[in-house]
């Protein structure tokens, strides 16, 4: 799988998770979501490659509990 590489602004991270504001800042406080990069001033972005890491990951965590009978 190919991982694109390009910067990625909050509101199309919050429509690839599906999730809020709130629950990416807090999952990053929580060190289980990617950090975003500052650009400047008060604007940052995430890695595309990153998030698709991350969303790899939460696919294979799921298998994994599925294998296990959960």
């Amino acid at each position: 799988m190919k991982l694109e590489n390009r910067f990625v602004l909050r509101p199309e991270v919050e429509s690839f998770t599906g999730k809020s504001k709130t629950w990416i800042y807090a999952q990053i406080k929580a060190g289980t979501f990617p950090k975003p990069i500052q650009l400047g001033g008060r604007s940052v972005a995430w890695l595309k490659s990153e998030l698709e890491e991350w969303q790899v990951q939460r696919v294979a965590e799921r298998d994994l509990e599925v294998g296990n009978g959960n």
